[in-house]
């Protein structure tokens, strides 16, 4: 028994108002409360098994984890444009349907999907627990066989007898020819074991028939193979396809040695290594031993059976391959120098760059660059030199100077006499400073070459090299000797107020009138009042008293609080002096009545103003 799903998921209540979908929710949790209710009173009354499914938490459930169960839209219905069925939505056959509905929750606005409803139908198994699809009794957690046809007849493992396998051959009863097969038999598709079947008809059952397909004809060993079919004619254990004598003596034979199934007595090769008898005979070698040399080749095909480093001459001109410097060559058998021509043929037997001189000027053709051409040059070899300075008179550009040859850059000077061999402005340079004379501003002088600002002084020696104003810097502070008021002095190069002090040694350079501050209080000593006392600098009411000292630095009358204080104690006490001195020269006229309306306790004491 299923409740409400969350109705106000749907698309059709989605698509009303906030309240009216609340309202929805609470009405079918509402009534999901009472079904629930309703349904165990009947259980209880009634004495029923009631499965109840929980379609209102299956439904979140499903919606919550819908992208795990292959849904990708829960919100929208698969079918629009959909007809009315009042009071529900409904697709008809005018409406549009997507192109993947079974990964849509909804069908329509009120209905769930194919794939809702498979999802749903699992769910509900899993939750009322095991069924019995088949009907026959077992449940389908313990069924092997799920549909079976009749159910009377069905075994523990809900299988009827034509699903049963009596003999547990793995060929079910219904297909099982051959009921009773014992175990541990293999079996045909049709449930026999070879003992079971006389496939041939010859009255020998397969499992004992070595032929059990053969057809009637000869069979010369009478081992019940025809000879159509049998491999081994003569049953004497050599394959007939191996068998030299594949009709022979019938069975094994004792003395066959080299078991090729013929009798020694028969055999022109008794140890079968290629090499008949006689031939073995006259050789030498062995007729009894395959290898009479150990070299790991038969004597059949062995050129060289009795000994044990040769076996094969492929040019046959008597030399061994592995002796053959060239074994394929009858003309060759040595190569000393190993490089591929033979001794007899090699104009340089021991130089392996080399074999052929055609013009036989003693420079193999691999190295003469003029191979048909008589010559000793170097650069290229072999080719000719006429004025013997190693260089070919076809790359020698002065053929008849032995002291050049190349002239690089086409200036008409040969590298060797050319200072400059890549520079075909330049061939000379006279101070030896690297720089051709053509270009050199200095050609005498090898410590100078260029001049940037023209001003006559060389670059290495001009500390201005850009600058046609400067030339030296005498004491290296950076500013020329031109523009330098003290050339020699390095820590000075400027004076900006022209008071005959440099800017780094005047303590304010923009004031004539100022160039030490002696104490360092940052007030010029021709202004500072007191140039050897840092803690006081002005004196702006000029009392003779420091702005520092001074409390009241505008005021020259006043330099301390301690003058102000004892001048208003002094003022108070003149004032208290004469209030008393007035008060004692005139006493009140009715000064009884006074005290009598006063009623003092106790008369002042006059000393008390003190």
């Amino acid at each position: 028994m299923p409740n409400l799903p969350p109705l106000e998921k749907t698309p059709e209540i989605l698509s009303r108002s906030q309240n009216q979908q609340n309202t929805i929710a609470a009405e079918v949790v509402s009534y999901n409360q009472k079904l629930l209710s309703l349904i165990n009173n009947i259980s209880i009354e009634l004495n029923l098994i009631i499965h109840f499914i929980d379609a209102w938490s299956l439904f979140n459930d499903i919606v919550d984890n819908s992208l795990a169960l292959g849904i990708t839209n829960t919100q929208e219905s698969a079918c629009s444009d959909s007809g009315t069925l009042l009071p529900l939505p409904i697709c008809d056959s005018s409406s549009t349907l997507v192109s993947n509905p079974d990964e849509y929750l909804f069908f329509d606005k009120a209905h769930p999907s194919a794939t809702m409803h498979k999802i749903i139908g699992q769910f509900a198994v899993m939750n009322i627990g095991d069924a019995d699809t088949d009907g026959d009794g077992i449940l389908d957690s313990n069924d092997l066989c799920d549909w079976t046809e009749d159910a009377s007849t069905v075994n523990s493992e809900g299988c009827d007898w034509n699903q049963q396998d009596e003999d547990s051959d793995g060929v079910v009863n219904a297909n099982d020819e051959c009921l009773g097969t014992n175990s541990g038999y293999e079996v045909d598709a049709n449930g026999c074991a070879d003992y079971q079947k006389d496939t041939d008809e010859d009255g020998l059952s397969d499992d004992i028939d070595p032929c059990p397909y053969d057809d009637s004809g000869d069979d010369y060993d009478s081992d019940g193979c025809i000879d159509l079919v049998d491999n081994d004619d003569d049953n004497d254990g050599v394959a007939d396809t191996e068998d030299y004598c594949p009709k022979g003596q019938i069975g094994l034979h004792s003395n066959d040695f080299d078991e090729d199934g013929c009798h020694d007595d028969e055999d022109f090769d008794d140890d079968q290594d290629g090499l008949s008898d006689e031939d073995e005979a006259r050789a030498g070698s062995d007729p009894f031993d395959v290898d009479s040399d150990d070299d790991g080749v038969w004597d059949g095909q062995d050129a060289f059976p009795l000994d044990p480093s040769e076996w094969k001459d492929s040019d046959g001109d008597g030399y061994g391959d592995n002796s053959d410097a060239l074994p394929y060559d009858n003309s060759e058998w040595e190569d000393s120098d190993n490089d591929g021509v033979g001794d007899n043929s090699d104009m340089f037997p021991e130089d392996p760059t080399e074999w052929e001189d055609s013009d036989l000027d003693g420079i193999g053709n691999n190295a003469d660059d003029c191979p048909s051409q008589n010559g000793d040059s170097l650069y290229p070899k072999g080719c000719p030199d006429r004025d013997g300075d190693g260089y070919s008179d076809s790359v020698d550009e002065f053929p008849d100077d032995v002291n050049d040859w190349i002239d690089s850059d086409k200036d008409g000077y040969g590298d060797n006499n050319d200072f400059f061999p890549a520079d075909s402005s330049e061939w000379n340079d006279t101070d030896l400073d690297g720089y051709g004379d053509n270009k050199d501003v200095f050609p005498m002088d090898g410590t100078e070459w260029l001049d940037s600002d023209f001003d006559g002084c060389g670059d290495n020696k001009d500390a201005f090299p850009l600058d046609p104003m400067e030339c030296l810097d005498s004491d290296l502070d950076g500013v020329g000797d031109n523009r330098d008021p003290w050339p020699n002095d390095a820590t000075e190069w400027m004076d900006s107020d022209f008071d005959g002090v440099g800017d780094n040694s005047d303590f304010d350079p923009f004031d004539a009138s100022e160039t030490k501050d002696t104490d360092g209080d940052g007030v010029g000593d021709n202004e500072d009042l007191w140039p050897l006392d840092s803690s006081k600098k002005r004196d702006s009411d000029g009392d003779g008293v420091a702005d520092s000292a001074d409390a009241f630095p505008n005021n020259p009358s006043l330099d301390s609080w301690v003058g102000v204080i004892v001048s208003l104690i002094v003022i108070t006490t003149i004032v208290l002096i004469g209030i008393f001195l007035f008060k004692k020269s005139r006493p009140p006229e009715n000064q009884t009545e006074l005290w009598d309306s006063e009623k003092p306790l106790q008369a002042p004491n006059m000393s008390d103003w003190n």
